[in-house]
């Protein structure tokens, strides 16, 4: 599968890889990425893959090259695909990619690419003009998730984490052996100050029994 639009969805398949380049939003299947992957890694380039196809002069060599130009790694080297199409196409993105995610429905890249050309003849290769939305896209963004819907989830959840960090902290240590230190030393002092009030008060008691005695 291969999807191209401007919108931003989180897919429901772990199996999705998603690119990004110049606002547009790529969607790829692991599957197609690897084959893109093993591509360049065999063809490095492009031109070598149109050699490679013997399409000769094509009506969409202009398109190829922008493509090439335009699609995000390691998407671009799917590009000399597109001559395969005998319709003219659009130079538009998401019309590409339409085309090429109706090839990839039909054929394995990597694998087509190594076949002789008397083989890759017979093989039948799908893609019309891309002016249409292809019926899985529609699907996939049915299924797929907004993501700013599940962006401000995971950033909700992450707050309702971090005030649960917050109110099970545990106290600092030093500050509390501190404040328990400061605590005693007022006990303290005010202790002092009782035994010092009570022993003011037995003298002024001793006064007025000695006033009283002489009277």
């Amino acid at each position: 599968m291969i999807v191209c639009a401007r919108r931003r969805v989180v897919p429901d398949s772990l199996q999705m890889i998603i690119l990004e380049k110049k606002g547009y939003y790529f969607y790829l299947h692991q599957e197609v990425y690897d084959q893109a992957v093993i591509l360049i890694h065999t063809y490095h380039d492009t031109e070598y893959l149109i050699q490679k196809l013997e399409l000769g002069d094509h009506n969409n060599a202009t398109l190829v090259q922008w493509f090439a130009e335009e699609a995000p790694h390691p998407l671009h080297i799917l590009a000399p695909f597109l001559a395969l199409s005998e319709r003219m196409l659009p130079q538009d993105m998401e019309a590409c990619c339409a085309v090429l995610h109706e090839m990839s429905t039909s054929i394995h890249f990597q694998s087509y690419i190594e076949q002789p050309a008397a083989i890759r003849k017979q093989a039948k290769v799908t893609g019309g003009a891309g002016t249409d939305q292809p019926m899985a896209w529609e699907r996939f963004f049915l299924m797929s998730h907004p993501y700013e819907l599940v962006v401000d989830t995971y950033t909700l959840a992450d707050l309702h984490y971090e005030e649960d960090a917050v109110e099970h902290e545990p106290a600092d240590t030093e500050a509390t052996s501190i404040l328990a230190g400061f605590s005693r030393v007022q006990e303290d002092e005010a202790t002092d100050a009782h035994e010092e009030g009570r022993v003011s008060t037995l003298a002024e008691r001793q006064q007025v029994r000695k006033l009283l005695e002489s009277i």
